[in-house]
């Protein structure tokens, strides 16, 4: 059973729709709200939302290319189930292009622009011991978004999208992982801000390397 929508009433401009239905969606799932392996049901969202169903198709295909939700012949779409092994494999792809990432970061990048970046890690940091979950993942995404833009290479925010999304929703946002995610953000911010190339690697491994150790105890 799918949690009751609380956004519909905000949506008015019929270019928006789809993709406003899609953020919709991807939090409900970054959230934990929908599982993986859970259905959705397109005539379904589509009768609780009041559009039609190729609005609810457009949004699906949005989330289907950044990996939070898999379409099956003949089944429709579910939210992306990852096994262990699956996880792992997008833990070394994002492992790779985030250390090319720190490197071009360091050395393209706007001091201006590192500065703002650990100014959202540390309102990241706020959030996740407030425990508010709705800010942390906002502030979550838009970090990695603004980490990975500041790299100056087109392909790299795209790739790690698709490397990063379906990991957060694996991995959901328990008190504690979400609070050691915060740290660790908030050092690489710091170290990325002195472009010390070799202790933001550090910290980025060891978040990386937490989520690893998560992984052999699932």
């Amino acid at each position: 059973m799918f949690p009751h929508f609380e956004e519909p009433q905000a949506i008015h401009r019929p270019e928006l729709l789809a993709g406003q239905i899609a953020a919709s969606m991807r939090k409900r799932i970054l959230a934990g709200d929908w599982r993986p392996g859970d259905r959705i049901v397109e005539s379904r969202l589509a009768k609780e939302l009041g559009v039609g169903q190729p609005t609810i198709r457009e949004a699906l295909v949005a989330l289907e290319c950044v990996g939070l939700v898999t379409r099956l012949t003949l089944k429709g779409c579910i939210v992306t189930d990852l096994t262990p092994k699956l996880a792992s494999d997008l833990l070394y792809i994002r492992r790779e292009l985030e250390a090319i990432a720190i490197g071009l970061i360091c050395q393209l990048a706007p001091d201006s622009e590192l500065a703002a970046l650990t100014a959202m890690a540390r309102d990241l940091q706020a959030a996740a011991i407030a425990g508010d979950v709705d800010q942390f993942l906002k502030l979550d995404l838009e970090l990695h978004q603004m980490t990975w833009r500041l790299s100056g290479n087109a392909f790299i925010p795209r790739h790690l999208e698709q490397a990063t999304l379906p990991l957060m929703a694996f991995f959901s946002v328990p008190g504690p992982l979400m609070l050691m995610s915060a740290d660790a953000h908030l050092t690489m911010a710091l170290q990325l801000e002195q472009r010390n190339v070799q202790a933001a690697h550090e910290a980025n491994r060891a978040l990386l390397d937490e989520l690893q150790a998560l992984l052999l105890k699932a």
